[in-house]
């Protein structure tokens, strides 16, 4: 939880809240699109929704570069 991802979409999420049953697909907050830009904020459970995985893991230090 915290953690910034970058979803297989190009869009980066922000980690709020794990799954007991499937730990490695957790709920993401969708905070930038693909292009960096800032998106409309959009909860997915990544549990839920097969379209949706997490590619790599963006450091905080990261965060700066996006957009």
């Amino acid at each position: 939880v915290g953690c910034f991802v970058l979803l297989n979409s190009g869009e980066t999420a922000k980690v709020i809240k794990t799954n007991r049953g499937n730990p490695v697909r957790p709920v993401v907050r969708i905070l930038y699109d693909s292009k960096g830009y800032p998106a409309k904020q959009q909860i997915v459970d990544l549990a839920a929704n097969p379209l949706f995985s997490i590619n790599a893991c963006v450091p905080p230090a990261g965060m700066k570069s996006i957009r």
